[in-house]
């Protein structure tokens, strides 16, 4: 998490994920698959991996081509992550945004989710090339639903990326 709340004992740890991501991991898959350009790289997460990667995604703006970010917890420390989010941008960068249309504790909670999403995309689309929303028919905040919207992540994320 990049913020400090009580489900992570006001430990937020994410710098030090994100360091790892990019100075250890990318670096061996570059050894071992050859070089490929940002455009072409993606970094995704549900939930609260919806929430790193796009707090990745600005924190290192032309790292990652593309950012899947699947139903994100933007809730953690009363919603820091979109006061964070001022001032930082990555022009180039494409933005997959979805969430289903049950994700909260009643309808009308999944209504406010839906509605805070797309608020969440309109704050993005000043700051990054192309934001994607998809709001899924019928889904809740599991790995079920972020199964079914993975593949047209995909297929959108090939496509825009040159790679199709």
């Amino acid at each position: 998490m990049p913020f400090a709340f009580e489900l992570n004992n006001f430990d937020p740890v994410a710098d030090e994920y994100l360091d790892w991501i990019r100075e250890t991991l990318k670096p061996e898959l570059t050894r071992r698959f050859g070089p490929v350009a940002p455009a072409r790289t993606a970094l995704a997460g549900s939930s609260f991996g919806g929430l790193i990667t796009l707090y990745a995604g600005l924190r290192d703006p032309g790292e990652y081509g593309t950012w899947g970010v699947l139903s994100p917890a933007i809730w953690p420390a009363d919603f820091a992550l979109r006061r964070w989010m001022s001032g930082r941008s990555d022009p180039q960068a494409r933005v997959w945004l979805d969430m289903g249309d049950h994700e909260g504790p009643d309808l009308k909670g999944a209504a406010e989710i839906v509605k805070l999403t797309h608020a969440l995309a309109a704050d993005l689309s000043p700051l990054v090339r192309e934001v994607q929303v998809t709001i899924g028919q019928g889904h809740w905040h599991d790995e079920a639903a972020w199964r079914a919207r993975l593949p047209a992540f995909l297929r959108w994320w090939v496509k825009g990326s040159g790679s199709a």
